[in-house]
């Protein structure tokens, strides 16, 4: 469905949201000015684009460049506090900024991933 909405769209970035039930392997092959965004497991280790083949034997690389678990990514991240609507209720959050980084051959266009803390 959101193939549909990109080709719909094809002049729009479009930024689908989910919950953790959305989360998995399925959305790796969005178009480039798709972005998604959803909530990983507490455990889990995060990791960067997989890298382009080397044209060497052998399986290529199934990750990238491992980023560490969302803790660790925290410690690196620059925070910023600001007033979030969220299922009707207005408050305070911070957030953290961090860069990701871009799939290989993708334009360099998505905004950096931010994670929010009440």
């Amino acid at each position: 469905m959101v193939d549909l909405f990109a080709q719909a769209l094809p002049d729009r970035v479009v930024h689908v949201v989910g919950d953790a039930l959305y989360r998995g392997p399925a959305w790796r092959d969005l178009p480039a000015r798709v972005t998604f965004t959803t909530r990983p497991a507490a455990h889990a280790i995060l990791y960067g684009p997989q890298p382009p083949r080397t044209g060497k034997r052998g399986h290529p690389a199934w990750k990238g460049e491992r980023l560490g678990t969302a803790a660790e990514m925290a410690v690196g991240a620059t925070w910023i506090r600001a007033r979030v609507t969220r299922y009707g209720v207005t408050e305070d959050v911070d957030l953290a900024v961090i860069a990701c980084p871009p799939a290989p051959g993708a334009a360099d266009s998505s905004p950096a991933s931010s994670t929010a803390r009440s």
